[in-house]
């Protein structure tokens, strides 16, 4: 029996328990990886008081006074750190360390200058343009957090920290299998007049190494069970994730489900309540998980988009596996055919979205031009154009909470 789209992916969040497995990487080869443990600061930032502005560094007894400037100029990376005498100046730079005994920083542009004499202004505020140490992180301080995904900037606060090696969850193991009598490689020359150049599995090989998976592709097997149970044996071996398309209908050759069933597959969920792709089906072998997708290129993409790509965030141990929902503007009108869950195809540009025109299951041109998907209710047969409506952006980053509705009602 079909579930819907919400159960389906509340077991899937259930059902999913994160990677255990870990490997140290280089720091620069860590972009995108998922965080394994907590790290914590090893050396404060700032690491010592230093001047925000170029200017001068004074004591507030200076207020209102002119001072003699001395001779030593204070530039960032400075060794020798001099006491400010009483009554003196000393000219620092951006990022200098503060005498000792600085009680602000005065910007060149503050003062007034006559030879090596200074006249500062009639107000300084105490600390004023002194990056004080430990303000931003303290050493000892948590910075990162275990299931966060690092990026650029995150390999810069590494680099802060001279954290040269970080320990990652690893990547998921996905092996991608179809099917087809009908199916030849896309390298092959020279295929028959009613065969079909495989699609799905570069696809999937694509988007899955995208998502930060480690991918195989094993060739296409026909639809023949014993070839296709073998091979299923073989990728149990080395994955965390089976993901094949075609032959998941009712068909007299549609043998994927008893193939895995045959191999010891255990259902999670078998057909969704969904417009296209009902014949997905999620189950495990042991530890390894099933993903049964449609063979048509379309309905295959839009159940890899909203089903897969959070059971990926969920084994790569990532905190953000919901999907991040977007509210725009419809912005051409949209005619449904009631009675089912819909997904719609679109292009999202600024605060609007708007449905491609054509769109079949077994389509393949138009997912190119995608970046975004709607779900409609099985109310729903028409949405006025400029309605608000709420989408799954593609290109957006999975978050931490999961919304309240993702459907247009």
């Amino acid at each position: 029996m079909a579930i819907s789209i919400n159960d389906a992916l509340n077991l899937i969040y259930k059902t999913t328990e994160p990677i255990t497995r870990m490997e140290i990487v280089n720091t620069l080869d860590s972009n995108y990886r998922i965080v394994a443990e907590d790290i914590y600061a090893t050396k404060s930032l700032p690491r010592f008081n230093n001047s925000a502005m170029d200017g001068y560094a004074v004591k507030l007894s200076a207020t209102g006074k002119t001072l003699e400037c001395e001779e030593n100029i204070l530039y960032a990376g400075s060794k020798q750190i001099p006491t400010l005498k009483d009554n003196k100046t000393i000219k620092i730079m951006t990022g200098a360390p503060v005498p000792i005994g600085c009680e602000a920083v005065v910007p060149f542009e503050n003062v007034t200058l006559q030879r090596n004499m200074v006249t500062f202004p009639l107000e300084i505020k105490n600390n004023a343009n002194i990056r004080m140490a430990g303000e931003e992180l303290r050493s000892g301080e948590k910075c990162i957090y275990a299931g966060e995904t690092i990026n650029s900037y995150t390999i810069g606060l590494l680099a802060s920290q001279g954290i040269s090696e970080i320990e990652v969850i690893e990547k998921p193991k996905v092996t991608i299998i179809s099917s087809g009598d009908e199916l030849r490689d896309f390298t092959e020359n020279d295929i028959g007049e009613y065969e079909l150049y495989n699609s799905n599995s570069p696809m999937f090989f694509a988007r899955t190494i995208e998502l930060g998976c480690d991918t195989s592709i094993l060739n296409h097997f026909g639809d023949n069970i014993q070839e296709f149970k073998s091979q299923i044996l073989q990728a149990l071996q080395t994955s965390d994730i089976i993901i094949t398309s075609g032959g998941a209908s009712n068909g007299d050759k549609d043998l994927t489900k008893e193939a895995f069933l045959n191999a010891g597959m255990k259902m999670i969920f078998d057909k969704i309540e969904i417009k296209p792709g009902k014949p997905t089906a999620i189950g495990k072998i042991n530890n390894t998980f099933v993903v049964i997708l449609p063979g048509n290129p379309l309905a295959a993409m839009v159940n890899f988009e909203i089903f897969v790509t959070t059971l990926i965030s969920k084994l790569k141990g990532s905190s953000a596996f919901y999907h991040q929902i977007v509210e725009v503007r419809l912005g051409d009108e949209l005619n449904i055919k009631a009675g089912k869950y819909t997904v719609t195809l679109g292009n999202s540009e600024g605060n609007l979205f708007y449905p491609l025109k054509k769109q079949s299951p077994n389509m393949v041109s138009i997912l190119k031009d995608t970046n975004s998907l709607l779900i409609t209710t099985d109310q729903i047969s028409k949405l006025e154009q400029n309605k608000i409506v709420r989408i799954i952006k593609l290109d957006e980053k999975m978050c931490e909470k999961e919304e309240d509705n993702i459907f247009n009602n």
